[in-house]
């Protein structure tokens, strides 16, 4: 059967679902408040950095107590001042005015709704996944053994205080590995820390890896049957993996693929300082535009009690 012209246009209009399917992936990872805690605008330092006082050494005269014994020399404490910048991001959405003359009375798609509307949250969407993808990067060089800490490049040489765990180049993942992440993180050198305050972050990557690792003598456990798969023997590990070491486990989408972070996450606070601004602007033409504006940082108040595993690929 041919259509005419104008029953395919009826056609389309009446048949069509008004619907769009969205495959672009906007992070919020880092945003939603479900790993750290966010400061928001109100909360955050004024300036254009954000900085805070971290003690790193302590020289004491504590010393046993005789009778008739003078009163010693006050402790002398070792403190820095590190600092973060405050990154701030922008994006614009426009809209033209001739496709809002051509939804008019039912227009093409008219269903969709409001192009202004989808403009502007397109935009911010973008907008908080270039904010996270940003901070994500900036956790990882912040939780280090050796490179400088901090926008104000902070020796961790000097301020050994200031050196998170990392262990380097580890290639193939092991248990070890994991195991002694934990163990340190529970000492003194890089803590302690309670289990309950810590972290997994992953790449979904290092989760299989993960899951290979310490998930064999998972496989065959009677637990294994699943009614969901028919109470067939699933040996696939890497649905069970929700913790390691009695520590909940976080993929992060856009992580570096070779980096596993285990973090204490009371140490570890995401600075909003800036809530996201809609500046309508004009514009020389049949068109509206707007400006849309939103700061945020990741914040490591204490990197020593933080470790690091990396340059793993496999």
């Amino acid at each position: 059967m041919t259509l005419s012209g104008e029953t395919f246009t009826s056609y389309l209009r009446t048949n069509v679902l008004p619907v769009a399917e969205e495959t672009i992936f906007f992070n919020n990872k880092m945003l939603d408040g479900s790993i750290f805690e966010t400061v928001g605008p109100a909360q955050c330092p004024g300036g254009d950095s954000i900085d805070w006082i971290i003690d790193t050494s302590v020289s004491t005269n504590a010393a046993a107590y005789v009778l008739g014994d003078p009163m010693p020399t006050p402790d002398t404490t070792t403190t820095v001042v590190p600092y973060v910048t405050k990154d701030m991001f922008q994006a614009s959405a426009k809209t033209y005015d001739i496709y809002r003359a051509y939804q008019a009375n039912g227009g093409a798609y008219a269903p969709l709704g409001d192009q202004d509307t989808k403009a502007i949250q397109m935009a911010s969407r973008s907008l908080r996944d270039l904010c996270v993808t940003t901070m994500i990067t900036d956790l990882i060089a912040l939780v280090d053994s050796t490179s400088a800490f901090g926008d104000g490049s902070l020796s961790r040489t000097t301020y050994a205080a200031l050196a998170s765990y990392e262990a380097g180049a580890i290639s193939t993942l092991a248990k070890a590995d994991l195991d002694t992440a934990i163990e340190n993180m529970l000492g003194v050198t890089y803590g302690p820390v309670a289990l309950e305050d810590m972290v997994w972050l992953m790449p979904v990557n290092q989760l299989f890896n993960l899951a290979d690792v310490a998930g064999a003598g998972l496989v065959y456990n009677e637990y294994s049957t699943s009614s969901a798969a028919g109470g067939t023997l699933d040996v696939e590990n890497t649905h069970r993996m929700k913790s390691y070491g009695g520590i909940p486990i976080v993929v992060v989408p856009d992580m570096t693929s070779t980096n596993m972070l285990l973090l204490n996450r009371k140490k570890v606070k995401v600075y909003n300082w800036m809530a996201l601004e809609i500046t309508p602007k004009d514009v020389a033409a049949a068109e509206q535009s707007w400006l849309l504006k939103f700061g945020a940082n990741v914040v490591v108040t204490d990197p020593r009690k933080q470790a690091k595993l990396d340059g793993i690929t496999a």
